[in-house]
């Protein structure tokens, strides 16, 4: 099982494959975003690079739409081209209504109408929907989810990617249209209107593989503010609830603690903002944390707030002391796509992104710490972390794949940098033992 985190300069994409690696096939394949760039810029290239010339035309069993953010969808503007991508079925926020000509993918409820879902103006209807109407007029966008349709009816299901040796892979919403998931078959609603930024509404689900856990959820924001609201908190209680069994530290000699609602690695949510990842949510204790940042000035991510919070709160389960730790396992690792300096503004520290990324994160013997546009002028690799090219070619992916030995019993994966731009298919990172679901 792999889940790609493409680096698409700003946005997000997320793939997660079933890879069967004898046969160098993909039995099921789920993508998450596509980022703010054209597709043909990021996503078609590093398509082809995956699935290779044998499948000229990616096949996702499921696409996901986070919320209606141009960072999030822009990258879909291709979806109906012949030549990029088919899709099974799509999930989304909804709060759309399309021609009547194509029901099968028409919201069923009316919440949406009330709400809007956090938007749906000019630009969201001439790039996301007239994309899905290209596609599934073509036959290249098959159907609507009828699993995860309606919120907050729908917080809690769960569907099926697929199976690896057996074992399947589902993905569980736990976070949508402003509900978020707090107990079995129950969510709780904040109080969300129109007003409110689309962030808000955000699809958030749980990965599971056997013992491997793994969260995304768009843009969620852990904060209260003017427009955004705080659903990290109330999720937290929901993930001890929906993960209600303890989780052990790998080696019983280091730490024996144990917790519940852990999450082996997350992809980040809203980049790193300032008002992403509050310390209540942080107990869910990763070993992985993926940050997909871009060079927006007016963004400046991942924010050192952020950078910061994650440094004081981030204290993986399966800790261990320099003495113990197996060659070559680290008990945390920070991946971020990519790292940047921006020009100061209104006296804040937002110019030192990259600057706080190196002095809080780099050179630990407990932690990894990569990003994926640490390249020179001259597009070549500087290793120092003193590199933030700008150019596409100089973009570095991030592959997590999950080690199917003792799934069942305990979470071992492993981090891999690819730049098919610069012939790199897979190199290793990282390496991590996160956790048991018993004790030695």
């Amino acid at each position: 099982m792999e889940i790609h985190h493409i680096n698409v300069e700003n946005g997000d994409a997320t793939m997660i494959l079933i890879h069967d690696t004898a046969a160098n096939t993909f039995p099921a394949s789920v993508l998450i975003d596509a980022g703010m760039s054209n597709s043909l810029a990021f996503l078609s290239p590093y398509f082809k690079n995956c699935f290779g010339d044998s499948m000229p035309v990616a096949h996702f069993k499921y696409m996901i739409l986070t919320h209606h953010h141009t960072d999030h969808y822009n990258g879909f503007k291709s979806l109906g081209d012949s030549t990029f991508i088919q899709v099974d079925t799509i999930i989304d926020v909804g709060g759309y209504k399309l021609d009547s000509a194509y029901p099968a993918i028409a919201p069923p409820d009316s919440i949406g109408t009330a709400l809007e879902r956090g938007g749906g103006g000019k630009i969201f209807k001439k790039v996301y929907l007239k994309a899905l109407e290209k596609a599934y007029g073509k036959g290249l966008l098959k159907s609507r989810s009828n699993v995860i349709t309606s919120f907050p009816r729908d917080i809690g299901k769960i569907i099926t990617i697929g199976t690896v040796n057996s074992i399947p892979v589902t993905l569980t919403c736990v976070a949508a249209a402003g509900y978020t998931y707090t107990g079995i078959r129950d969510s709780l609603t904040h109080d969300s209107s129109k007003q409110n930024s689309p962030n808000d509404y955000s699809l958030g689900f749980v990965l599971r593989y056997g013992e491997f856990r793994y969260f995304t959820s768009g843009d969620l924001g852990g904060y209260n503010g003017s427009n955004f609201i705080d659903q990290e908190t109330t999720l937290a209680g929901g993930l001890d609830t929906l993960l209600h069994q303890l989780s052990y530290s790998f080696d019983s000699t280091a730490t024996r603690d144990s917790i519940t609602g852990h999450i082996c690695a997350f992809k980040v949510s809203h980049h790193g903002s300032d008002h992403s990842s509050n310390p209540v949510f942080m107990k869910i204790r990763p070993a992985v944390a993926i940050v997909s940042a871009g060079n927006q000035v007016k963004w400046a991510l991942p924010n050192p707030a952020f950078q910061q919070r994650l440094d004081s709160t981030w204290k993986p389960l399966s800790s261990r002391a320099d003495s113990t730790r197996p060659f070559g396992v680290s008990d945390r690792g920070l991946y971020i796509t990519n790292l940047y300096n921006f020009p100061k503004k209104r006296g804040t520290e937002r110019d030192s992104c990259l600057k706080y990324a190196v002095q809080l994160f780099a050179g630990r013997t407990d932690t990894q710490l990569q990003y994926g546009n640490d390249y020179d002028t001259a597009g070549m690799a500087t290793g120092a972390m003193t590199g933030s090219s700008k150019d596409p070619r100089c973009k570095d992916s991030y592959i997590l794949t999950v080690e199917p030995r003792d799934i069942t019993k305990q979470s071992t994966f492993y981090l891999y940098m690819t730049n098919y731009w610069k012939g790199v298919i897979m190199r290793l990172l990282g390496a991590y033992e996160c956790h048991r679901n018993e004790r030695d």
